[in-house]
């Protein structure tokens, strides 16, 4: 049965697009057979359905068109989806196979593509695009306000993330065989592009307002970056064998080094300042206080130490962190400690690293997200349930 989306679905939509992974397993709807439209509002359509669901509307006087679409014209019925809810008696997987917009008269577009397991929401001037091939392939985005939001997966699962502030933000992810590529984008002021490759292992990228936010790669191969709107790096890493990385934070020098396998923490992908919007749409849209916690848990593992580094920026430098302590706790970055690393250059055993890293800590269960400029709009417009 289609799901019909109207004003009365604003509050849910919202939520919706704010928590889209966990959304769509703890509160699925049923898949809808065709597409379905709100004029100027919204549009909804489910995989395999050949029309576009077209919501636009034109402006009067002005006579220009505002786009508001969901489109699953290059999709076909996850296999996966049906065989998993076939064993469990349930639509559960299918009633995720579809794209939902909501636009208020504000151009919004969600596209799903492929014959995979493919999930895209939009709202409020999102693009939100999710693209994945073969049975055991997964593609989740979702995107609000200036966002934009791009899931691509190969025997993967691909989940993008674009909340738009102030600035436009983007995320983009392409999961390979055996991959999981994570990429959150939220900064409210300044845009951000967040961008993560994987095959065999996990790679993140979360670009908020947080410095401590970056790049992650535990993977056979896998790639991360955030930049900001200009394409300047801000972070970013690259992984060969798991253990062998490259990586750089800002302008600073590239770093090729060997991992410390007994060095793993885990960290949470999706950013503070997300998980303090989850929890502003959670107040308004009643969701299990679950939803929250499951988006905001540490699950990424990350090697903080190097057993050997070496950089060739401004000359040949050495370091390494063997002397931190194998798997310490401390706050030190994937590319130094501050807990008895040593480093230095051809020449010279006392000279420190050219420069100094930053230290993430975005694996604090106790920080307190900024507030979410996105989260004030949300309430403006949804009023709270009596």
């Amino acid at each position: 049965m289609l799901m019909t989306v109207s004003v009365q679905h604003t509050s849910k939509l919202l939520g919706l697009a704010a928590v889209a992974a966990t959304l769509a397993l703890v509160a699925p709807t049923a898949p809808p057979a065709h597409a379905n439209v709100d004029p100027g509002t919204s549009a909804t359509c489910a995989a395999g359905d050949p029309e576009l669901a077209d919501a636009s509307w034109r402006v009067p006087i002005v006579g220009t068109t505002v786009t508001i679409t969901a489109d699953c014209r290059g999709s076909s019925p996850s296999l996966l989806a049906r065989g998993v809810d076939a064993l469990i008696g349930s639509d559960t997987l299918s009633s995720m196979n579809q794209a939902i917009t909501f636009g208020l008269r504000i151009g919004t577009t969600s596209t799903i593509r492929g014959n995979g397991l493919n999930t895209a929401i939009a709202a409020l001037g999102g693009d939100a695009t999710s693209s994945s091939n073969l049975i055991a392939s997964i593609a989740v985005s979702a995107a609000t306000g200036a966002g934009t939001a791009y899931a691509n997966g190969l025997l993967g699962v691909g989940v993008s993330l674009a909340v738009g502030g102030v600035g436009a933000n983007s995320a983009t992810t392409n999961a390979l065989p055996g991959g999981i590529a994570i990429a959150s984008s939220n900064h409210p002021l300044s845009g951000r592009n967040a961008r993560a490759t994987a095959l065999l292992g996990i790679s993140s990228a979360t670009a908020t307002a947080d410095p401590n936010d970056g790049a992650v790669c535990t993977a056979l191969y896998g790639s991360a970056q955030v930049t900001d709107r200009s394409g300047a790096n801000i972070d970013s890493c690259t992984s060969v064998g798991f253990l062998f990385q490259r990586y750089q934070e800002g302008d600073g020098p590239v770093w090729f080094a060997v991992k410390n396998p007994f060095s793993v923490r885990l960290i949470a992908p999706i950013g503070d300042g997300l998980t303090g919007l989850i929890d502003s749409v959670g107040d308004l849209v009643d969701l299990p206080p679950a939803v929250g916690e499951v988006l905001g848990s540490s699950f990424v593992p990350e090697f903080q130490r190097d057993l050997i580094r070496v950089s060739f920026s401004n000359g040949l430098h050495f370091g390494t962190d063997i002397f931190g302590g194998a798997g310490s706790s401390d706050n030190g970055s994937s590319g130094s400690s501050d807990n008895g690393s040593t480093s230095g250059s051809a020449g010279s055993s006392d000279e420190p690293d050219p420069t100094p890293t930053l230290t993430r800590t975005n694996a604090s269960p106790t920080k307190r997200a900024p507030v979410d400029p996105i989260a004030a709009l949300i309430k403006q417009i949804v009023p709270a349930p009596r």
